[in-house]
């Protein structure tokens, strides 16, 4: 068993078996000394520390230091969790039995859970033209948890490049500050943290797709698994409206299955959604260039070089990275999926806990790069 250290508390007591112990700090996640008790015999106090013996995951990570007191050096020092369970107990009945204690301490540096979305804005592209057509801002992303990028199903890294609008519009009379905090201005949103929240969208936004007739986005199948496993009926989400811009013909979409449920930013610590003066409705969805976007962000996995830009490099790279995303954020936090109904009209209700995108200007961003490679 697992108990807090010091005082003998019940209340916090965990099984110790090869399930908890293949992820330590999922088992306990609060950083803080706890004691492992042996056959659960009476606790017997502990003298001066003298000998720390850190356990460590597949990666060689730390995830738990077991520290005793007056021993000699008979234990190996680095255990391995390819066989966690049996190596474990054989550690703790060999430490019993040479030095006749029952507890040892745990200590547990457990994370904070946070995911972070991280962009970090690149290049801005300003070609010279009257419609402001192709102008763009291109940023890399990567999502990380606890300071580690996530992995996808295929042990990927979830990063890639995200697509917006270019940050000033010159037709404007307005700042490029003052330009980002008011709505209709077609640009970028200002650099700082957001929240995101989970909302039913109308049939003239932007959508969840969740399956292709040509079945190249392989993330689609694993997006609606994830979303099957939270015992949602999805065939019953799905749009059959004849008059939404996703099912007609002459459109550049998917002709395929697609859920009216996005994902849209907040400012942080704000309940409602407004950025700046009057910006709302900023969404993480797909999309090839900046023109599918007046302020929403746009992944992709990949770019290519076209029309004096870069853009997504083809429809499969922007999906597969929006699926990867939506997939990480469900599972990260599904009950704030499943409040999607109630983030419309009250966005703290379906707001993703422990979750913010960070945007950032770190440097100077570079306005039209050099040549293409």
């Amino acid at each position: 068993m697992i108990v807090e250290y010091g005082e003998r508390k019940r209340d916090k007591v965990f099984k110790l078996d090869s399930l908890s112990l293949s992820n330590p700090k999922e088992m306990i996640k609060e950083s803080k000394e706890y004691r492992i008790e042996i056959d659960s015999l009476p606790p017997i106090p502990l003298a001066q520390q003298h000998y720390t013996l850190n356990v460590l995951d597949s990666k060689n990570d730390i995830v738990a230091t077991i520290t005793n007191h007056n021993t000699q050096n008979i234990i190996n020092p680095e255990i391995l969790l390819d066989d966690r369970f049996s190596q474990f107990a054989d550690i703790l009945l060999q430490y019993k039995q040479s030095f006749g204690f029952d507890r040892v301490r745990l200590e547990v540096e457990g994370g904070t859970g946070l995911m972070v979305l991280e962009v970090v804005r690149k290049w801005e592209y300003s070609p010279n033209n009257e419609d402001f057509k192709y102008w763009a801002t291109i940023s890399e992303f990567s999502l990380k948890l606890d300071d580690e990028i996530v992995k996808d199903s295929e042990g990927k890294d979830i990063k890639g490049y995200i697509i917006e609008p270019a940050g000033y519009n010159p037709k404007k009379s307005r700042t490029a500050e003052e330009q980002q905090k008011i709505a209709g201005g077609d640009i970028r949103i200002p650099a700082g943290e957001y929240e995101v929240f989970w909302k039913k969208s109308n049939i003239d936004s932007p959508a969840l797709m969740a399956e292709n007739p040509n079945n190249k986005e392989r993330y689609l199948d694993d997006l609606q698994k994830t979303m099957k496993n939270l015992n949602i009926n999805i065939e019953q989400l799905y749009c059959n409206i004849a008059t939404c811009k996703h099912n007609k013909d002459n459109r550049k979409t998917f002709g395929t299955k697609h859920i009216h449920i996005v994902p849209q930013l907040k400012p942080k610590n704000s309940k409602n959604s407004v950025i700046g003066t009057s910006r709302n409705g900023i969404l993480i969805h797909y999309g090839d260039t900046g023109e599918w976007s007046t302020g929403c962000l746009l992944p992709t996995n990949e770019l290519k070089w076209k029309k004096e830009r870069w853009i997504a490099k083809d429809r499969n790279s922007t999906v597969n990275a929006v699926a990867k995303l939506y997939i990480t954020l469900i599972e990260h936090d599904t009950e704030s999926f499943k409040n999607y109904a109630l983030g419309t009209n009250n966005p703290s209700k379906s707001t993703i806990k422990n979750f913010i995108i960070k945007i950032q200007e770190k440097d100077k961003i570079e306005s039209y790069p050099p040549e293409k490679e």
